[in-house]
């Protein structure tokens, strides 16, 4: 039996969760229902200690972190009280490496490093500061931090939403965070989150353009790419693709907007979520990636997404955050999505992690 931990939006924000649930595969291939773990605050991103039996989630509303101790079967158990974090923190990372998680804040644009102790426990913490806007210095926008990928050379990558900006971070045991340059993206794109390609490329899913852009490590800037400031990091940018057939189809409807981004277990397809339209699209990962396929995500505002088996059957999960449910999507012999063949209700799910 395959199970999964899905975190979700509570009354705090406005979402019918009660805090961690859970779901399970059934013998016929499908998931049963879900229920209810154990209660917290809008426990919108979850992560788990590689190691231990421990998961993480982002208080998003409180500006918490809270660490849990799996008993390996349906249980988690909060270990000790939440620790502060910054403004609405929405995504963590796990740095094995570095025995150290990562909280990227959405309001007030921080990315803090916390120490994690042997047992999992969570230490002392080190906050890498916003940095400037690019684009409007003298009247700057708020910086909203949205994700972190580690790059597995030290350092780290993160996503700032709110100045068009990806930044990079050297991880030092001392100072904790130390600033190493940034890649400035089309201003208004929208940064949110990250997937980094084993041959070190880095897709960069854009909330606001809806475009997956690809960073390449040690490359000449895209002449294409309109409106880029500068490379910085050791990455410029190579490509861009839009997620999205014709923005005129928006009209009617709330602006669309993207959200996940994940790679295929074998590296070899992208898949994005789109918002509004409710698409799930996936891409190939070629020198110029492109669009293969796009398909309902099964349900309302696809908020996070995961590849999976259950049983023999290859699907993809999404967590459809207004209509309350996880949509599971086969896939075919190239991964490509199909349309959903079932719906199990969740209280406003916004990640989904195996357990």
């Amino acid at each position: 039996m395959s199970m999964y931990w899905i975190g979700g939006y509570t009354a705090s924000g406005d979402g019918a969760a009660t805090g961690i649930a859970a779901v399970a595969t059934e013998p016929d291939g499908l998931l049963g229902d879900s229920w209810d773990v154990v209660e917290a605050d809008s426990p919108s991103w979850l992560t788990a200690h590689p190691q231990l039996p421990m998961v993480y989630a982002a208080l998003e509303m409180t500006g918490q972190v809270q660490e849990f101790s799996s008993d390996g079967e349906e249980g988690l158990r909060p270990c000790g009280d939440p620790v502060p974090a910054g403004d609405i923190v929405c995504q963590l990372t796990f740095v094995p490496e570095y025995s150290a998680l990562l909280a990227a804040c959405y309001g007030d644009g921080k990315l803090i490093r916390y120490d994690v102790d042997a047992e999992g426990g969570l230490g002392q913490s080190a906050v890498g500061e916003p940095g400037l806007d690019p684009y409007s210095p003298e009247r700057p926008r708020q910086s909203r931090a949205h994700s972190s990928v580690y790059l597995g050379d030290g350092r780290v990558a993160s996503a700032d939403l709110g100045h068009d900006t990806i930044r990079f971070w050297r991880l030092d045991d001392q100072v904790g965070l130390l600033d190493d340059g940034a890649v400035v993206l089309p201003e208004g794109s929208g940064p949110r989150h990250l997937a980094l390609h084993p041959d070190g490329r880095l897709f960069v899913v854009t909330e606001y353009s809806c475009e997956v852009i690809t960073l390449s490590p040690d490359a000449d800037p895209d002449g294409d790419a309109e409106g880029v400031a500068e490379a910085g990091g050791g990455y410029a940018i190579t490509s861009r693709v839009s997620l999205l057939e014709d923005t005129a189809e928006s009209a009617g409807r709330e602006p669309d907007a993207a959200a996940e981004l994940c790679l295929s277990e074998d590296n070899s397809k992208l898949y994005a979520g789109v918002r509004s339209a409710n698409l799930i699209v996936t891409l190939s990962v070629d020198q110029e990636p492109a669009v293969l396929s796009r398909v309902s995500s099964g349900g309302d505002w696809p908020r996070h997404h995961l590849p999976t088996t259950l049983g023999d059957r290859r699907v993809l999960l999404v967590a459809n955050q207004r209509s309350g449910d996880i949509a599971v999507l086969p896939r075919d012999a190239d991964g490509l999505p199909g349309e959903s063949v079932q719906r199990v209700p969740a209280g406003s799910p916004a990640c989904l992690l195996p357990s």
